[in-house]
C-alpha cells in the first residue's frame, strides 16, 4: 500500500524539483570591467614591461632568423624592430 503512494508522490514532486530556480540564475551579457586589467597595461610599470617583452621578442627573432639565413622573415622582423 505504501509503494503506490510513494510512487505517486515521486511523480508529482520530481518534475517540480528538476526545473531550474530562476532566482538563483545569473546572466552576464558583458565581461566585468575589472577583467580589462589583465589584458591591457594600465600602470606605467606594466606599459614598460610590455614594451620590454616585445623588444626582447623582436631582438630574439632577428638573431634567430639571421643565424638561420632566412632573409624574408629577417626583413619582416627588422621592419617591426625599426618601427
Amino acid at each position: 500500500m505504501n509503494r503506490p503512494i510513494l510512487f505517486l508522490l515521486a511523480l508529482l514532486l520530481l518534475p517540480a524539483a528538476a526545473q531550474p530556480d530562476d532566482s538563483r540564475s545569473i546572466t552576464l551579457n558583458l565581461p566585468p570591467e575589472s577583467l580589462g586589467q589583465w589584458y591591457r597595461p594600465v600602470a606605467k610599470r606594466d606599459v614598460w614591461l610590455h614594451t620590454m617583452f616585445a623588444l626582447r621578442r623582436e631582438m630574439q627573432a632577428v638573431a634567430e632568423y639571421s643565424a638561420l639565413g632566412d632573409s624574408r622573415r629577417l626583413g619582416q622582423w627588422l621592419e617591426r624592430l625599426e618601427a
